[in-house]
């Protein structure tokens, strides 16, 4: 015998009581119900009002608790896949909440909990401008550190150096390698950079986590950079690890922020958009949770043959700019064998080798030119427990120091 409730809302919500095994759960359908509508409703709410996280959660929340009850009336593969979905939803809860607790860095600006990463139109997101954040995991182990971040007016992390107009001008670009992860401030490649060259150039950071090759050149592109350049000598250096070849394609996790895409045109590039820009609210949760992180990571074990053609056209585009617009020279610096090759699986090592080469490749066929890590710390392989946080992975103090040290000295 299907019940059906009085009130009009509970017509969306009808439960058979003879599925019902403990007889007790029957006198609380009608609150959960209620209140699994209460927080979709809420959810959808909060997200026009501009609170993507709250809305997340709280519309996930209420889809787990209201798609069983929906299922229980229904039969066949209406009800499997609402069973699914609410089951696929409580994982996905399940591994949010691990991430947040085991594996996001807790945050604090000017002492209370908030979040670095705010929506940026240009770039997809970037860190919060003005602020001085501190990030600390665990409390000891592998991967546990306390680190201080400053970012500046413009969403840039404050590097001290020449403030004189007429100062030579290094732009460093990239991603957390260059922004330095799990670093203090004055640990981070940029600022060693500027100690070297003992803070006679003007010095940038304009690398975030996440960025690649789609974020440097939608950057050069913009006039973000435009006003904080010197009148003197102008490099950009931009520090290239094989995952950027998948995240040109909009296929790591940080896409879902609505990065930007750009697509070849012949022999050069043009911006089409931004990737995933009709998630909304759920797009930081996707981008945050490990759950859709891995399935991304699964998804990304081999990029596209056409993306080292993407690649090479955009950093082609990217030199262009620099040589034109900004009257300096790109210098490309890639990782090859360091920090990110598995040493416990060699096949997936050499596959990421395999990538770095390729990348090379293209880039020498444009003309744009490059270094590798190796030929300017050849030893640095046989130091790993020096050079590479534990449990972190992340370049140290001592790499950036002796990275920064090599870069001031070339002409």
């Amino acid at each position: 015998m299907v019940k059906r409730f009085r009130f009009p809302l509970w017509e969306v919500v009808p439960l058979n009581r003879d599925h019902l095994t403990p007889q007790t759960l029957v006198r609380f359908h009608r609150p959960i119900g209620f209140f699994a509508l209460v927080l979709v409703c809420l959810g959808a709410l909060w997200g026009l009002r501009g609170s993507p996280d709250i809305a997340s959660y709280a519309a996930g929340a209420g889809a787990i608790v209201l798609a069983p009850l929906i299922a229980w009336r229904r039969r066949g593969v209406v009800r499997i896949a609402l069973w699914t979905l609410a089951s696929l939803l409580a994982v996905f809860a399940l591994a949010s909440a691990e991430t947040a607790v085991l594996k996001r860095p807790h945050v604090e600006i000017d002492g209370r909990s908030s979040r670095l990463v705010v929506p940026d139109p240009l770039l997809g997101y970037r860190p919060r401008p003005n602020s001085r954040a501190t990030l600390s995991l665990g409390h000891s182990g592998k991967g546990a550190f306390r680190a201080v971040y400053t970012i500046d007016r413009d969403g840039f992390r404050q590097t001290s150096g020449a403030q004189s107009g007429d100062a030579d001008t290094t732009v460093f670009l990239g991603d957390s390698y260059t922004f330095g992860d799990a670093l203090n401030d004055q640990d981070a490649l940029p600022q060693q950079y500027s100690a070297a060259k003992r803070f006679r150039d003007r010095v940038l950071n304009t690398a975030f986590s996440g960025y690649g090759t789609h974020q440097v050149l939608r950057l050069l592109q913009s006039h973000r950079l435009d006003r904080r350049l010197g009148a003197g000598r102008r490099t950009f250096i931009y520090l290239v690890i094989d995952e950027h070849l998948r995240r040109i394609e909009g296929r790591a996790p940080t896409d879902w922020l609505g990065t930007p895409h750009f697509a070849l045109a012949g022999p050069s590039v043009r911006y089409v958009g931004r990737y995933h820009s009709g998630l909304g609210p759920v797009a930081r949760l996707l981008a945050e949770s490990v759950l859709p992180v891995a399935v991304g990571n699964a998804l990304m074990i081999e990029p596209k043959a056409q993306s080292t053609e993407l690649f090479g056209a955009m950093l082609q585009e990217a030199q262009r700019i620099v040589q034109q617009r900004y009257r300096g020279r790109l210098l490309i610096l890639l990782w090859d064998e360091p920090l990110l090759l598995d040493k416990g699986a060699p096949g997936r090592g050499q596959r990421r080798a395999a990538l770095t080469d390729r990348m090379a490749q293209e880039l020498a066929g444009r003309g744009v030119p490059y270094v590798r890590v190796s030929q300017l710390i050849p030893d640095y392989p046989a130091h790993m427990s020096d050079y590479a946080i534990a449990g972190n992975g992340h370049p140290t103090a001592a790499l950036n120091r002796r990275l920064a040290l090599a870069l001031a000295q070339r002409p």
